[in-house]
């Protein structure tokens, strides 16, 4: 192979991986949104049969917390890890909410 064809390839696959970044970002942002929405009609369930809602929110916020971690991990953006532990702190506020109207 040329080294010009080396590099026209190599170029058409930067475009490939690109796309291929973008459209799972995007997919990540269409799934928590969509998340949280059936995290809302669960609760909304739970509120009207009386039963705590905590833990629909906690399970979530642990998956957003996942996300700034492991963002801060690999591009190591302090603003990540604070998010990271915001939601984290948000996590286990709420399991321990739900586990104290479980208790109480």
């Amino acid at each position: 192979m040329k080294k010009e064809e080396i590099l026209r390839k190599a170029q058409e696959r930067k475009g490939q991986d690109e796309m291929e970044i973008q459209i799972m970002q995007r997919g990540s942002e269409i799934a928590m949104w969509t998340g949280l929405l059936f995290c809302a009609v669960i609760m909304i369930g739970k509120m009207l049969l009386d039963q705590p809602w905590q833990d629909i929110y906690s399970v979530y916020c642990s998956f957003i917390a996942t996300l700034h971690f492991y963002k801060w991990y690999r591009l190591k953006k302090r603003s990540d890890m604070v998010y990271g532990l915001l939601w984290a702190f948000l996590t286990i506020m709420l399991a321990g909410a739900y586990f104290w109207n479980l208790m109480g």
